[in-house]
């Protein structure tokens, strides 16, 4: 079978933050396949199914560990380590070098084996590979294997003058936000999907009126992983809280949230404040672009340069660029949520 691998792990976020990337080649089957955490000690943290493949590039079927996708996932410990198996073959078993030390594994799918350390990396930051794992390297903006939080051009943004299409937005202009009122764009960035890539970043469609008259008042093309805003009673009931943010992907319900097959030249677009924000897209209050989530890694050398002159504090330890603007939905309460919209 193929050789899957651990593409990139990022340890030092906490829970909300923390994350671990698989790569695997295109259509293997990954049903029998786990990431076992480590603590320290040998012990396991958690165990956790690979779920869901968030995307595929270069012949490799991506898979995500987090929060979002695994219902027990509760992060990572910088002096632990990750393991992944299919529960024969234990494929790689790595921990970091902020222990000193590496870790042998008491129990789980590792039990007996001892880590390979793989590198350190601050909170801002993660281990990535770029050769199927031999060897990481420190990534400054973590890439969590999916499509940026992105509009795709045609997007109606309210503004305090109307709506405005996403594309004709520019740096400075004001858009309305839900929490704070007209809110200054920072910055705009663009990216043009050509025809061969469709495949690798086809967007979803959320239909007119799916959630309710009005929401959206038209049809919504978003970006995979770009996250909408859940409210009303049913949430309420459910979790505890007036709102959520989902990613549109986990909304999925084969009638009213689809993937859309992109047959056109189409473009994706990113609308980044001072801090994270609820913006109306078609109606629809979804996110603005957060950089600590998002991966820069996949922009241009042009648009990375332009955000981390914003941030430069997103190249260090200490990220300060705010909360998310709502708590974020795992993947079981996304999933009872899509069921509601069956």
């Amino acid at each position: 079978m193929a050789d899957p691998y651990i593409s990139e792990v990022k340890y030092k976020g906490g829970a909300s933050q923390d994350f671990i990337e698989v790569a695997v080649d295109a259509g293997t089957d990954v049903s029998g396949m786990s990431i076992t955490i480590y603590n320290a000690d040998g012990t396991v943290r958690t165990t956790n199914a690979l779920g869901a493949i968030v995307n595929t590039m270069g012949g490799k079927d991506v898979y995500v560990i987090n929060v979002a996708t695994s219902a027990t996932f509760n992060g990572l410990h910088k002096f632990g380590g990750v393991a992944l198996d299919d529960g024969t073959t234990v494929f790689e078993f790595i921990s970091f070098t902020d222990n000193a030390a590496t870790i042998t594994a008491t129990e789980g799918a590792a039990s007996g084996m001892t880590s390979t350390e793989v590198g350190i990396a601050g909170s801002g930051s993660s281990l990535e590979t770029d050769d199927s794992g031999a060897t990481y390297f420190i990534q400054g903006a973590p890439n969590s294997g999916t499509i940026p939080a992105c509009f795709v051009n045609g997007t109606m943004i309210l503004t305090p003058r109307g709506e405005r299409a996403v594309e004709d937005l520019e740096s400075g202009d004001l858009v309305m936000t839900k929490d704070n009122g007209p809110q200054k764009i920072l910055w705009v960035g663009r990216r043009d999907v050509t025809p061969t890539e469709h495949s690798d970043f086809q967007p979803i469609l959320i239909k007119a009126n799916t959630f309710s008259k009005g929401v959206p008042i038209r049809d919504l093309l978003v970006s995979p992983f770009h996250r909408l805003v859940i409210d009303g009673t049913d949430c309420e009931v459910l979790f505890d809280g007036p709102e959520l943010l989902v990613p549109a992907t986990y909304l999925q319900n084969n009638h009213s949230i689809v993937t859309q097959k992109m047959t056109r030249p189409f473009s994706y677009h990113h609308i980044l404040f001072d801090h994270h924000e609820i913006i109306f897209s078609n109606g629809m209050a979804t996110e603005s672009f957060d950089p600590r989530q998002e991966a820069l890694d996949g922009f241009s050398k042009q648009s990375q340069d332009e955000v981390l002159a914003l941030f430069p504090e997103l190249n260090k330890n200490n990220i300060t660029f705010g909360e998310t603007a709502r708590p974020v939905a795992r993947l079981h309460e996304a999933a009872l949520i899509a069921r509601c919209l069956q």
